[in-house]
C-alpha cells in the first residue's frame, strides 16, 4: 500500500545533503510594511532580486539544521538560525505545536509557540526538539487531508516517519516568520534546510544517517535516490534511478520541479505503507520494492510529485487513480512487466467490491476503489482520448488540471476531457466517474494501435522453485540471500518474457562477483517466455554477489557447522546376550548445513566412527540395537553424550520343554546354549549396533 499525504502544515523547500540550501517561496511567512495600516504577504524567491540600475533587496537568511540524537531515539534536535539585515526592526518566529524549546540566543518567548528577536546582534538562534515518530492509523490507502477519509478501510497504526537513534526519516518541521523594517522598499526572506552530519533533505522530508546518493538530471529536474546504509535494496539503485528518470521524461504534464528526492526506507520498521509522498517533491519507498510489478511503488510515488493540482471531495479520486495508472503504464513501457500483467492490474478495478463504487462520491468507496477502479477508469479515458483525437492523451487532461489554481472537482476533470476531445468523450468520462458502471480493459492489439508499438523488451522473474540448492546435505529451495555450506551447488532459474511489441533476441548473463560465468540467448516473439537455468558449486567460504539479468542475490558460503549429540536413550536394565535399543539425537542449530564425525563406544572402547550430515536447523534421531556380553554396569557413549545400563543374566524357568528335571537346556560350559561373554562389543554386536545406530533410521527434523 502507498499513499500521498497532503501538506497541511507550513513547510520549506531547500537544497539537500549539505548545510546550505537554495531558498524558495513559503506562503506562510509574512512581512509587515512600515507604513501604518498596510501589510502584505512576502514570498522569498530563488535568491535576492537584482536588476540593472537597482540596488539589491535586503534579505533575511533563515537556516533550519536537523540533528540526530542517538541517545534519545524518537527525538530530533532542530536549530533555527537567522542572519538579519540592518533594515529589519522586528522579527518573530512561529514554531510547530510539538516543538520543545531547549535554548535561545537573541530571541525570547513572546506568546504560545512564538519567539521574538530581541534586536541584539545581527541574528540569533532558537534550538528545539520534536517527536519524529509519527504513526498512521488509517492505513496506507487512506485520505488524510480535510477529513476526506469517510468510507476508507483502516488498519493498525504503523510508522509514517520514524527515528531509531541511528537513523531517521522525518518530515521537516513547519516554521513561520514575520518581520518589520524601515529604510527599504522591501525585505526578502531566504530559507535553507540542512542536515548536520550525514544525510539529505528535499525540504519536505529528510533522511538523517549514513547513506549513499544517486542522482540524474532530466529536462532540468535533478532526481536524487538516497539509499541508507541500513537499507537493503532489492533492485539496484542504478536501475531504480533509471526508471525514475525515464518517468520524468515521459510525463509531460507541466513544469517539473527543480529537484525530486526519493528515500529507500530501511525494512527494519513496520511502515504504514509501501511508499509515502510528502509535500511537493519528496517521497520514501520501502527499500525492497520491486520494479517488475504493475503496482510499481517507485513510479507511483514519483507520479505524485508531478501532481500540482489540489482536489476537493468529488475530484479526490484522481490523485491515486493517476498515480496507479501511470505507474503500471510506465512499468510496461519500460519493459519491467508484460502486457498481461498491465491488463490484469487494470482489470482488478472491475472486481467486487470496488467495482460498485462511484469515483466522484468517496463515501461509496471500499477496498481502495480510488486506486483500483480509478486506475481502470483513467486508462479507459486515456484510450478513448487517443481513439477520438489525433494525438490527445490523458496527459493533456493532467497538464490542464495542474495549471488550475482552484481545487479540482469532478466537473473540472470532465471539462478538461471535453477540451481535449469533445462532448462525446466527456459523456464517456462522466458515465464512469459519476456512475457505478465499469469500463472494459483492452487487448494487446488495441494497445499497440492506440498507444504505439513497444519494441522488443525483456522482463525477468525468478522462476518458481528458484533459487535452489543441492548437495550432500539437502535439495531444496532457498531465499534470495542464502547461506550455503562449502561444496553445495546453487541453481538459479529465471523466466524471460518478451514484453514488447516485436520479435527480439534476449541475452541473459550469469554473473558472479562481476565476472560473467555463463550466457544464454534465444529469440522470442511478443508475449513469448523462456526459462534459463544456471548452476554453480561454491567450494570456498566467502560472500558472493550473484546476478542473473536484473535479479541479484547475495550468497554466503561457510564451512559446515559442527553437529552435536544432544541426548541418548536406553533401558536402565538389559539382559546379557539380548539386543536392546539405543536412540541418539543429533542437532544442527546453525542456519547452514552441518557435517561431522559421530563415534560409538561401549565402556570407553570406540567401535566405529561415521560422518553425519544435517540440513540447517535440523534434528536427526538415530535408532539401533546393542548387545552386552557380560553382567554389570556398562556405559554406552555416542558423541559427547553417554548413558549407563545394567546387564543381568537371563532368568530360567523350571520344567522347560525338552527336559525331565526342569533344568535349562544347554551344556555345563554354556558353549552350546548361547554366545560367549565378550568384553565390549564383539564383532557381531558392534556391527549390529552401528548399522542400526548410524544408518539414520527414524529421521526427524525440526
Amino acid at each position: 500500500m502507498y499513499r500521498r499525504v497532503t501538506l497541511i502544515s507550513i513547510l520549506l523547500i531547500s537544497l539537500a545533503a549539505v548545510p546550505a540550501a537554495t531558498p524558495v517561496s513559503d506562503p506562510s511567512d509574512r512581512a509587515s510594511m512600515q507604513a501604518p495600516g498596510s501589510a502584505s504577504d512576502a514570498l522569498s524567491t530563488a535568491g535576492p532580486a537584482h536588476a540593472a540600475g537597482q540596488q539589491s533587496v535586503p534579505t533575511i537568511t533563515r537556516t533550519l539544521t536537523l540533528h540526530l540524537t542517538p541517545d534519545t531515539a524518537g527525538e530530533i534536535r532542530a536549530v533555527v538560525s537567522f542572519d538579519i539585515p540592518d533594515e529589519v526592526t522586528e522579527l518573530r518566529l512561529q514554531l510547530q505545536s510539538n516543538a520543545d524549546v531547549q535554548s535561545t540566543e537573541h530571541f525570547e518567548r513572546d506568546g504560545d509557540g512564538e519567539y521574538a528577536w530581541t534586536g541584539e546582534g545581527t541574528g540569533g538562534t532558537v534550538t528545539f526538539t520534536y517527536d519524529a515518530n509519527e504513526t498512521d492509523d488509517s492505513g496506507g490507502r487512506a485520505a488524510l487531508a480535510d477529513g476526506l477519509g469517510a468510507g476508507i478501510d483502516t488498519q493498525a497504526a504503523q510508522y509514517a516517519f520514524a527515528d531509531t537513534g541511528d537513523w531517521a526519516i522525518t518530515r521537516v518541521p513547519g516554521l513561520g516568520s514575520s518581520w518589520r523594517w524601515r529604510g527599504a522598499d522591501d525585505v526578502n526572506l531566504e530559507k535553507h534546510v540542512a542536515v548536520a552530519g550525514e544525510g539529505t533533505t528535499g525540504g519536505y522530508m529528510a533522511y538523517l544517517g549514513p547513506m549513499t546518493t544517486y542522482s540524474e538530471t532530466v529536462d532540468g529536474q535533478e532526481i536524487t535516490l538516497a539509499v541508507p546504509d541500513a537499507a537493503a535494496m532489492r533492485e539496484s539503485p542504478e536501475a531504480v534511478l533509471a526508471s525514475l528518470a525515464n518517468a520524468s521524461e515521459q510525463l509531460r504534464v507541466g513544469q517539473r520541479d527543480e529537484t525530486a528526492l526519493v528515500i529507500a526506507a530501511p525494512q527494519a520498521l513496520d511502515w504504514s505503507s509501501a511508499g509515502l509522498q510528502y509535500g511537493d517533491t519528496d517521497a520514501w519507498v520501502v527499500a525492497d520494492a520491486r520494479l517488475d510489478r504493475a503496482n510499481n511503488v517507485w513510479l507511483h510515488e514519483y507520479v505524485h510529485t508531478r501532481q500540482e493540482f489540489r482536489t476537493n471531495r468529488s475530484g479526490q479520486w484522481l490523485t491515486e487513480a493517476t498515480a496507479d495508472y501511470y505507474a503500471a503504464l510506465l512499468a510496461y513501457e519500460q519493459g519491467h512487466i508484460g502486457f498481461d500483467a498491465f491488463r490484469e492490474k487494470l482489470e482488478r478495478g472491475s472486481e467486487d467490491p470496488q467495482s460498485t463504487a462511484v469515483l466522484a462520491e468517496p463515501a461509496t468507496w471500499s477496498n481502495s476503489a480510488n486506486y483500483l477502479k480509478g486506475s481502470l477508469v483513467t486508462g479507459a479515458i486515456d484510450r478513448r482520448l487517443r481513439a477520438a483525437t489525433d494525438g490527445a492523451t490523458f496527459q493533456r487532461v493532467f497538464r490542464r488540471l495542474n495549471g488550475q489554481e482552484a481545487p479540482v472537482d469532478n466537473a473540472d476533470i470532465l471539462a478538461a476531457v471535453e477540451a481535449a476531445a469533445g462532448a462525446d468523450t466527456r459523456s464517456y468520462a462522466d458515465r464512469y466517474t459519476s456512475g457505478s458502471e465499469v469500463p472494459d480493459a483492452w487487448s494487446r492489439d488495441t494497445h499497440a494501435e492506440l498507444f504505439g508499438p513497444v519494441a522488443a523488451s525483456f522482463a525477468y522473474m525468478l522462476a518458481e522453485g528458484s533459487p535452489a540448492v543441492a548437495g550432500p546435505y539437502r535439495n531444496t529451495t532457498v531465499g534470495n540471500s542464502p547461506t550455503l555450506a562449502a561444496g553445495e551447488t546453487l541453481s538459479v532459474a529465471a523466466t524471460v518474457e518478451n514484453v514488447g511489441g516485436g520479435v527480439g533476441t534476449y541475452e541473459t548473463r550469469f554473473v558472479v562477483d562481476g565476472t560473467v560465468e555463463a550466457t544464454e540467448s534465444d529469440e522470442l516473439d511478443p508475449g513469448e517466455t523462456a526459462t534459463v537455468t544456471f548452476e554453480r558449486t561454491f567450494d570456498e567460504a566467502g560472500t558472493y554477489d550473484v546476478r542473473v539479468a536484473n535479479r541479484e542475490l547475495t550468497v554466503t558460503v561457510r564451512e559446515p557447522a559442527t553437529p552435536r549429540v544432544t541426548s541418548i536413550e536406553a533401558p536402565e536394565s538389559v539382559t546379557v546376550g539380548e539386543p536392546f535399543t539405543v536412540r541418539a539425537t543429533v542437532d544442527n542449530e546453525a542456519a547452514w548445513p552441518a557435517a561431522g564425525e559421530v563415534s560409538l563406544s561401549l565402556d570407553g572402547e570406540e567401535s566405529r566412527t561415521e560422518t553425519v550430515r544435517l540440513p540447517p536447523t535440523s534434528r536427526l534421531t538415530y535408532t539401533g540395537t546393542v548387545t552386552v556380553g557380560e553382567t554389570g554396569d556398562h556405559v554406552v557413549r555416542v558423541g559427547g553424550e553417554q548413558v549407563s545400563v545394567t546387564a543381568v543374566e537371563a532368568e530360567t524357568t523350571a520344567g522347560g520343554p525338552g527336559t525331565e528335571d526342569g533344568s535349562a537346556a544347554g551344556s555345563d560350559d554354556g558353549g552350546a546354549g548361547g554366545s560367549l561373554p565378550t568384553p565390549g562389543f564383539g564383532v557381531t554386536g558392534a556391527v549390529a549396533a552401528l548399522v542400526g545406530l548410524l544408518a539414520g533410521l527414524g529421521l526427524q527434523r525440526q
